[in-house]
């Protein structure tokens, strides 16, 4: 199963300094996207994507299971 604080992570900044104390993997500060307009990524990844899906795929992962001998076919 999918840990719940992928659905939350926003973007892997390389040059992001921050800290992650609590180990999330995810920033403990904002990082400032766009300097410019003061855009700020709250939820900045402490790595990148890869690091957080097992086995490194960005594939999606089923966990769900079906029955073709019961229910309605439509």
């Amino acid at each position: 199963m999918v840990p719940p604080t992928l659905a939350i992570l926003a973007n892997y900044w390389g040059n992001y300094s921050g800290i992650d104390a609590d180990g999330n993997g995810i920033g403990d500060s904002a990082y400032l996207a766009q300097p410019f307009d003061l855009e700020y990524d709250h939820y900045p990844m402490i790595a990148a994507t890869s690091s957080y899906i097992p086995g490194g795929s960005t594939s999606p992962i089923a966990d769900f299971t079906a029955s073709t001998q019961v229910g309605t076919a439509r």
